[in-house]
């Protein structure tokens, strides 16, 4: 609840539409409004009895704070000064005009705002209350959020913002403290900058912004955006991630671009610090869609490990450089003549210890051979017929191992799987045979095209490709260049890179494409 003095409030226990609604406090106030934490009592009714349920709503009303103040008895919003009547006029126009379309969203991580209504003189939305409070909040009590649970938080808001952009709407005030998280711990966005972005004329402005948060605004918002801008929510969730991860504001854009770009700190996976450093380009162009950011955050790999020490963090990047190092006692082989240990007075328990290890361990090898000529003794009696019913007396392969053959008549392929009308036909491994060293394709056939969500493609010279496959081209995946460690990860198109981001050996940024443009 909103503890700073508020201006032109209304007090608790004030009703709105006849006694719908009962204000309880002020959850907040901007530069155009004041959000209200409201009660309502909803009847529920069975086919016995009846009852009603207090429901907490939030209501956010217009207040045009410079301009505006209230007149005491009948609570009515007056304009100080008669000469702004025409601009008071235009920004709630545009309230009403962007809580209707707001109203219209419907998207899992938004507020759902439930209505619009006028009194006092001035408008009001009401909206759905989300009890876990903000991420600001979060950041305040806590300290910095861990990673994983960024890149929850992160992707739920870019899914959110790429779902407004899809309807022509921008957020343009994107920050950890529009980010409210619920009690299952889901982050719904905020405060959509309504009344924000106009200005005099009703035309979308940033250029004195309410709205501008220093941090967390990009250079283009510090002067005047006449169009859809998209991009300045990029950078601003960017910014917000930057804030969750390390637990401070972001610096504003002039400062890093004269310092450099803050140093990773090293409990960060490099892949999502290299998101963060793209989101915020000081260069619109050179930033990754909301939906390219979106993917990008859902392919950040994050393994928690718990030992019995402490919790621990581990990123899935990072173990390619760990190892797991023995207990000091396995490093060390002891050989001893199994003579003179049994003519030791005193075993030490380390000794027990390790001739129970031995006896286990010959204890399973056993095991595994009585298995071993078992499976064998029944795949000789599964195969003895077809084995010795050849023409030649030779066996037959346990494997379906087929040749496909050109028009020519020449061996072009071979595959371990089911052939339909001499095309490959479900899972299976297909082998090239036109060069000596051949290139190999482990995966699903659909009509003889390679068709997969998750398959491989090894080339002769050493690249791979991992994705998935549609209509016998790659889709969405990883492609690694072995003549230098480079790695290309996103969409393709006609088995080209089309939008995603190049990674050096050591996973650093090099480049992005969009639309098959390297930038």
């Amino acid at each position: 609840m909103e503890s700073r003095t508020t201006i032109g409030a209304l007090t608790k226990g004030t009703t709105l539409q006849n006694g719908k609604y009962t204000i309880e406090g002020v959850l907040g106030q901007g530069a155009t409004g004041i959000t209200y934490l409201a009660s309502m009592h909803q009847k529920l009714s069975g086919n016995l009895s009846a009852f009603e349920e207090k429901v907490h709503v939030a209501i956010k009303e217009f207040y045009f704070k410079d301009e505006c103040q209230r007149e005491s008895t009948t609570l009515n919003v007056m304009i100080a000064n008669i000469n702004n009547e025409a601009k008071v006029a235009q920004f709630k126009n545009s309230f009403i005009k962007e809580a209707k379309r707001i109203a219209g969203l419907s998207h899992p991580n938004i507020v759902h705002v439930l209505g619009i209504f006028e009194e006092n003189a001035t408008v009001y939305y009401v909206m759905q209350y989300i009890r876990g409070g903000s991420v600001k909040e979060k950041i305040d009590r806590e300290g910095p959020i861990a990673p994983e649970k960024v890149v929850k938080y992160g992707m739920q808001i870019a899914s959110a913002l790429n779902y407004m952009h899809s309807k022509k709407m921008c957020h343009y005030d994107m920050k950890p403290g529009n980010i409210m998280l619920s009690s299952d711990d889901n982050a719904q966005l905020i405060d959509f900058g309504i009344a924000k972005n106009y200005d005099s004329n009703g035309q979308e402005t940033s250029t004195t912004p309410p709205g501008l948060t220093k941090g967390f605004a990009p250079l283009e918002q510090y002067s005047s955006v006449t169009e859809f801008s998209p991009l300045i929510d990029v950078y601003s969730l960017g910014a917000t991630i930057y804030a969750m991860l390390t637990g401070k504001t972001p610096p504003e854009p002039m400062k890093w671009i004269e310092k450099g770009f803050p140093e990773r700190p090293e409990n960060i996976p490099s892949s999502l610090w290299n998101i963060v450093k793209m989101s915020m380009s000081t260069i619109a162009a050179n930033r990754p869609t909301m939906q390219g950011m979106y993917e990008m955050l859902s392919q950040v790999n994050i393994v928690t490990n718990h030992d019995a020490d402490a919790d621990k963090t581990i990123y899935a990047e990072d173990l390619y450089n760990k190892q797991d190092i023995p207990h000091p006692e396995l490093l060390v082989e002891t050989y001893e003549n199994p003579k003179e240990v049994s003519q030791k007075d005193n075993v030490t328990e380390g000794t027990n210890i390790r001739d129970n290890k031995l006896k286990k361990i010959w204890f399973y090898i056993a095991l595994m051979l009585v298995g071993i000529i078992t499976g064998a003794l029944v795949f000789w009696l599964l195969t003895a017929s077809k084995s010795f019913s050849t023409p030649s007396g030779e066996e037959v392969s346990t494997d379906t191992l087929s040749t496909i053959y050109n028009i020519d008549g020449q061996a072009i392929m071979t595959f371990t799987g089911e052939l339909i009308n001499g095309q490959p036909s479900g899972r299976g491994t297909l082998t090239y045979l036109k060069d000596k060293i051949k290139d190999r394709y482990e995966g699903n056939f659909v009509d003889g095209l390679r068709q997969d969500s998750v398959a491989a493609l090894f080339y002769k010279n050493g690249d791979v490709y991992r994705g998935a496959f549609e209509k016998d081209h790659f889709s969405i995946g990883r492609y690694y260049v072995n003549s230098n460690g480079e790695i290309f990860q996103g969409k393709f198109k006609n088995d080209t890179p089309w939008n995603g981001v190049w990674y050096d050996s050591k996973n650093n940024v090099i480049s992005r494409v969009e639309d098959g443009q390297e930038k």
